[in-house]
């Protein structure tokens, strides 16, 4: 399988984090993932030595990544180029393109990727922190129609449902790090987190069924 991934973010090392972060919840080990840094803007000689790389098989684990910094800047004709990538990727490769704002990437691009864009990044006070941690385990206790009533109740509005997954997405990751001693409940977390972000983006970036989306998230968890 393979993701290809926009991250948008005025600060490209909490972009380059939260790369590192996606891969570690999928299992990707660090010396399966390559970072491309251009010097200066980036150029259709970067994306050809990005496409070598993602030919290259994984060394430690079935998946590998690539990330793409073009914070510098890059080129009409690069995007062109990492079209082709994009549209024909090899398997089990994650792609990330980390700019400063996703505006200067062409609609093509955005439209064959999921897009996170950290610069409207919800962040949590401790007792916020806290708070989300125990509302994510009181979700994966609740009965199926106390989940489907959640499911209906956040559905009244998309922009509060959103910002409502987003904090449920950093309880759960704080619940994991405080599992990290315990490396099946981790693990198991770590899944569940998979599933959160993937149908957060979905649900952000479509014109979904609100409603339906989330019950489906709700009883997948």
């Amino acid at each position: 399988m393979t993701y290809s991934f926009l991250i948008s973010s005025k600060d490209i090392n909490k972009a380059l984090e939260f790369s590192k972060k996606i891969c570690k919840e999928n299992n990707i080990d660090n010396f399966d993932i390559t970072i491309l840094e251009p010097e200066k803007a980036t150029g259709i000689g970067d994306v050809r030595i990005l496409q070598e790389k993602i030919l290259f098989k994984p060394l430690m684990g079935k998946q590998k990544a690539v990330v793409l910094n073009a914070s510098k800047g890059i080129s009409q004709e690069a995007q062109n180029a990492l079209l082709k990538v994009l549209e024909e990727p090899p398997a089990n490769t994650f792609i990330f393109l980390v700019v400063l704002n996703k505006d200067v990437v062409l609609p093509t691009i955005i439209s064959r990727c999921k897009i996170i864009d950290l610069n409207n990044q919800v962040i949590l006070s401790k007792e916020e922190t806290r708070e989300f941690e125990e509302k994510f385990s009181e979700l994966l206790k609740s009965s199926l129609s106390e989940k489907l009533k959640l499911a209906e109740s956040l559905a009244k509005d998309k922009d509060s449902a959103l910002e409502w997954l987003g904090k449920i997405i950093l309880g759960a990751r704080a619940k994991m790090i405080n599992l990290e001693t315990d490396r099946n409940g981790s693990l198991n977390y770590q899944k569940k987190i998979t599933v959160l972000q993937k149908r957060y983006i979905e649900l952000k970036n479509s014109n979904a069924n609100l409603r339906l989306g989330l019950e489906e998230l709700f009883l997948s968890i």
